[in-house]
């Protein structure tokens, strides 16, 4: 059976990758220029699970109890970091009116996500 951490980092991990990609779902169907309360509050969801992903990946490899090998653990905190700068030119680009490029973003943020979480498996 597997353990409780073990659970709640797969929570996380499905988290991250179902807020990621509802980020550019709801840029393509929105019709206005600015972003509404529930696309700030899913872009920010978005960030902060992909975030805590990131930490609790470093935070097990301090604690030496993950199996991943260093440079698993810094291709995930590779990713995280991109996802995070990728977020935040997407969110630049929605505010500048670019909502194609906002788009492109939040699918690249999907990859770095799910290639974060595939990496992060220990086997």
């Amino acid at each position: 059976m597997p353990s409780k951490s073990l659970y709640k980092q797969n929570i996380l991990s499905l988290a991250s990758i179902i807020l990621n990609i509802s980020w550019p779902l709801l840029i393509s169907r929105q019709t206005e220029n600015d972003m509404d309360n529930s696309e700030r509050r899913i872009h920010f969801a978005a960030m902060i699970t992909t975030g805590l992903l990131g930490l609790t990946s470093l935070t097990s490899a301090f604690r030496k109890t993950s199996g991943l090998s260093p440079f698993r653990i810094f291709l995930v905190l590779a990713c995280v970091t991109g996802h995070g700068f990728l977020g935040v030119s997407s969110r630049k680009a929605l505010q500048s009116h670019d909502k194609t490029r906002a788009i492109q973003y939040g699918f690249y943020q999907i990859i770095l996500s799910l290639f974060a979480v595939v990496m992060r498996r220990s086997r």
